[in-house]
């Protein structure tokens, strides 16, 4: 669909429009790349001339680039435009940059204090908010001994907006500062304050700060006996529920289960984070937790969640058919944050259930009956159902493999063992497969070392363990798999291997036996490398990523 005209589009600026055409047109995030860096540039040379326009249109490049950007050189301009935008929504434009882009310990900090001290000594309601909103997201050192001081006053202001922004402020500055400093407001006046408060959003606030004092033991017995009253007085709000847990957390919550509030769906998480550590109030929570299994998969995700913060002997029994039969009907549900937290609470009551799903999942693969299958695939033909059926439910046993290995000491073992069952069953080297392991080993480096030791000699355990060789350390028999396995594998897999053994081989220090492949792909490296000529393989190759095993092999065609 074609990018609507300028005047229509929601672009900032016409050069915010050519970007965003431009954007719209590439072919892959390479070329996305390639425009946001060219358009860097651009701005380099005009931000001083057009600052609000130009940090509107860099904001729109860090939020687009697949890579993170280098954006100093607008942080001098960036501040200018704070202190003396013709008008408030440029402003804003500056505050905002330095806000997304200025780092903690930047000496601009110092330079900011005295514009945002001139804008809280403002008579303008828009200027004091727009400098209480940059000490909220760039509270510095520098910064806090120049504005404290005003914050109080401003905290007592007759615009809500300005008491709940100016509390927020103070939070970040004082409790929420790191390292934290106590509040300034005594726990009874505090909760005098909460008291005689009418605004919901600054109830909220002050409710929060009041959770941060009593979980970091500022008050005593009868500021936390003050605050708990002042939250029981507020139960709609998620803040006094922040208080009670607090104090349920410290030992120090002195009220009768029976006193304390019921829940709304709003506040049902925080309810069951109380229940966790005040074992009393869980007898009545559990009743309102069960109701909310419904058919709406948000409002059952969060039951679920609930059940599994609390211990499954203070539920089980509260459990009847309805109930038994809407947990299980989660483990085949559509929506995959149901199926992991339905996994998870399994899990809880039986740590073999996720297994048993497991095995079901294989079974309905391997005799393609009872296949799972996305909501769209009701309009296909039969083929088309059943291929897509055995990639979902492929994915789907994958999906519950990696929630069943949580929390085992084996896991990169199990999710190999795991792969390598569903891959079995497969045709073909399995992408998504692929994919999914490598997102998640690419976070954890020890879980992507014990998956490549117990990594099978299947296509898609290799296409695995050649990525994560060529990325980060792998144990010192890496070469040894990929070699023993190198003749099984198809030539696109094999492509891959080639390359991990080259590059093993300089990382390992060890020789590797020398046949034609391997010394052919050495050579082919070499030559890219001491001519720098990576950057011409990549823009010549049909396909500028790694996405499939099989473009490995087209780029060193």
């Amino acid at each position: 669909m074609p990018l609507p005209p300028y005047l229509t589009s929601g672009a900032s600026s016409r050069a915010h429009h050519a970007l965003l055409s431009s954007l719209d047109a590439a072919k892959s995030p390479q070329e996305e790349d390639a425009i946001v860096l060219r358009e860097l540039e651009r701005v380099r040379g005009v931000v001083a001339a057009r600052p609000a326009e130009s940090l509107l249109v860099l904001l729109y490049c860090a939020v687009v680039a697949h890579t993170p950007l280098d954006l100093d050189f607008a942080l001098v301009p960036a501040l200018d435009l704070a202190e003396g935008g013709k008008t408030l929504r440029d402003r804003r434009v500056g505050y905002t940059f330095l806000a997304e882009h200025l780092p903690p310990a930047h000496e601009l900090h110092l330079l900011l204090v005295n514009t945002v001290r001139k804008d809280l000594q403002s008579t303008h309601t828009p200027d004091v908010l727009a400098a209480l909103g940059a000490i909220v997201h760039l509270p510095s050192a520098d910064l806090a001994p120049a504005v404290r001081p005003l914050l109080p006053a401003l905290a007592k202001h007759k615009t809500a907006a300005v008491r709940h922004r100016a509390l927020l402020a103070l939070a970040a500055l004082t409790v929420r500062a790191a390292p934290p400093t106590s509040f300034p407001v005594r726990p009874a006046r505090l909760a005098r304050w909460i008291a005689r408060e009418s605004d919901a959003a600054v109830i909220g606030v002050l409710l929060r700060i009041a959770g941060d004092v009593v979980e970091r033991g500022e008050a005593d017995g009868d500021g936390v006996g003050a605050l708990v009253g002042a939250a029981l007085a507020k139960p709609t709000s998620r803040g006094a529920w922040r208080v009670l847990c607090a104090a349920a957390g410290h030992g120090t919550l002195d009220v009768d289960a029976d006193a304390l509030p019921m829940p709304t769906p709003a506040t049902l998480l925080d309810a069951a984070a109380l229940a966790e550590a005040y074992p009393p109030y869980r007898p009545s929570l559990v009743p309102h937790v069960l109701n909310a299994l419904t058919d709406k998969p948000n409002s059952h995700v969060v039951a679920l969640r609930c059940l599994g913060a609390l211990p499954p002997s203070c539920w089980d029994a509260a459990l009847d058919d309805t109930h038994m039969a809407r947990i299980m009907n989660g483990v085949h549900h559509v929506d995959a944050t149901v199926r992991r937290a339905t996994l998870r609470l399994l899990a809880r009551i039986d740590p073999a259930l996720p297994s048993l799903t497991i095995d079901a999942l294989l079974n309905s693969l391997q005799t393609s009956t009872d296949l799972s299958l996305p909501l769209h695939a009701s309009a296909l033909s039969d083929a088309e159902r059943l291929r897509l059926g055995r990639h979902e439910t492929a994915c789907r046993a994958l999906e519950a493999v990696v929630v069943a290995s949580e929390g085992a000491a084996t896991r990169g073992a199990d999710i190999a063992s795991g792969l390598a069952r569903i891959a079995e069953l497969l045709d073909t080297t399995w992408e998504a497969g692929i994919a999914t392991v490598l997102e998640l080993l690419r976070n954890d480096a020890a879980l992507a070392a014990d998956f490549v030791s117990a990594a099978k000699s299947d296509p898609t355990s290799i296409a695995i363990v050649t990525t994560i060789a060529c990325e980060s350390p792998t144990p010192r028999d890496t070469s040894t798999k990929l070699l023993a396995a190198l003749p099984g594998l198809p030539n696109a897999v094999k492509e891959l291997a080639l390359v991990a053994l080259v590059v093993l081989s300089a990382k390992e220090e060890v020789r590797l036996p020398s046949f034609d492949g391997i010394d052919k792909r050495r050579r082919q490296v070499e030559v890219i490398l001491e001519q720098k000529l990576g950057h011409t393989v990549i823009e010549t190759a049909r396909r500028r990523t790694l996405r499939s095993p099989a473009s490995t092999q087209q780029a060193f065609a």
